[in-house]
């Protein structure tokens, strides 16, 4: 078919007289498909702004339209595009006389705020670009003048007879935070330390197994956040230098990392101590400075040998295959429950989970459900005043997963 101007979209989203938000699957299929078609200025981030569709992101929105596409026949297909021609012809040669004046004035608003809504989203696009273009700039001159240390370790070459595979959990830094209690002690100097021991133990372990692939799964919290009152009184130092603290941790460890196996993955979500807006309510889970964080390390490793993929069901929601061909999710765990991430998992899916790991308790556990592994991760900053105050007293610890066929070797590695 002839491709289709913004305009003709935009008339065509104003004719089923919808408020943001309000449009069905159906609807929403038609206009993505359309929006398909679009000559120039085609933006999946826009159309699902504009139209406020339950897709976590403009990805999500994007592969659920080329999965709905492949599933319908030519004929209705065809059908949506005779749909489309005929409102926007019928909207060029509207005459006004012949329409009721309401109906003509409610169909130009429309239009109007369709466009208003597309001109900010286009301008907020643009800002969010320009911010990206000096972090990079910023992270390119922090690259030339202060790389990244190679590691003082020495160790022989990668044997050519490696097995197994192993996931480290990586959560809940909480950089910012700072307590001196009577059980635990924490700063920014302390995370380094515990952050470094727990490097130099993944890499001898890993080595001592013989793995040929360690995925880090970034799990969250890896800065304390404004989220609670209590979480601005104890911070040592604000959010704008807890993002670049964590990000330049974290980005040390997995470029040391690289000495564990020949292959090394890192993954990640979103958590709640990162979101960037106090109130939950009012929080969309892609407004989260932990994406601040995974893209600063995106940027300050593009020259390493770390893979760092991409490819989670949500922001908050990872699954991946691990060698042995075994299903792995992977939340921060703010929003899941031990004792529900079971049914919670396979009935999202519709497919076996076998292994589930989640940070944000603070505590070592394992359960296992239906045949499930629930792997709950310890914190690196251990107690601090709110665990004090709700006498919740853990060793700061980190969790490493060695696989090797069926069997597990479960490691808590203690930083304190």
């Amino acid at each position: 078919m002839e491709q289709i101007t913004k305009k003709d979209l935009l008339k065509y989203i104003a004719s089923f007289n919808k408020a943001p938000g309000e449009y069905t699957r159906k609807e929403i299929f038609k206009i993505a498909y359309m929006h398909k078609q679009l000559n120039e200025g085609k933006s999946w981030k826009i159309l699902n702004k504009t139209l406020q569709t339950d897709f976590s992101t403009p990805e999500s929105l994007r592969n659920w339209t080329f999965n709905q596409t492949k599933d319908k026949t030519q004929k209705e297909l065809n059908n949506i595009v005779k749909e489309f021609k005929e409102i926007v012809t019928n909207s060029q040669t509207l005459d006004v006389e012949q329409k009721e004046y309401i109906q003509s004035y409610k169909e130009k608003t429309q239009v109007r705020d369709l466009w208003n809504t597309y001109r900010r989203n286009l301008r907020e696009d643009a800002r969010t670009e320009a911010w990206q273009d000096r972090i990079i700039e910023a992270i390119n001159n922090l690259n030339a003048n202060y790389p990244l240390q190679k590691s003082t370790r020495t160790y022989l070459d990668f044997s050519n007879q490696l097995e197994g595979e192993a996931v480290l959990l990586l959560s809940d830094l909480h950089i910012g935070v700072k307590c001196d209690n009577f059980y635990n002690k924490y700063n920014i100097e302390i995370a380094k330390e515990r952050v470094n021991k727990l490097v130099k133990d993944t890499i001898l372990y890993c080595r001592s197994n013989n793995i040929k692939r360690l995925t880090v799964l970034g799990l969250g919290d890896n800065i304390h956040g404004v989220i609670h009152t209590n979480a601005r009184i104890e911070q040592e130092v604000d959010v704008a230098q807890q993002i670049i603290i964590a990000s330049e941790i974290i980005s040390q460890a997995l470029y040391d990392l690289q000495e564990a196996a020949p292959e090394v993955i890192y993954r990640s979500v979103v958590d709640n101590h990162s979101r960037a807006i106090a109130q939950k309510e009012a929080n969309l889970d892609s407004e989260n400075f932990n994406l601040v964080i995974d893209f600063i390390i995106e940027q300050r490793l593009h020259e390493s040998n770390i893979k760092i993929i991409k490819d989670n069901l949500d922001v908050g929601l990872g699954l991946f295959d691990l060698l042995n061909g075994k299903k792995f999710m992977f939340v921060h765990g703010h929003q899941d429950n031990v004792n529900s991430c079971f049914q919670n998992a396979v009935g999202a899916t519709r497919q076996f989970i076998d292994y589930f790991a989640m940070g944000h308790y603070h505590s070592n556990k394992l359960k296992e459900f239906q045949g499930m592994t629930v792997f709950v991760n310890g914190s690196i900053c251990g107690t601090e005043q709110y665990a004090l105050g709700k006498r919740l007293f853990n060793n700061a610890s980190q969790r490493l997963l060695i696989f090797k066929e069926d069997n597990i070797i479960d490691i808590k590695i203690n930083l304190q």
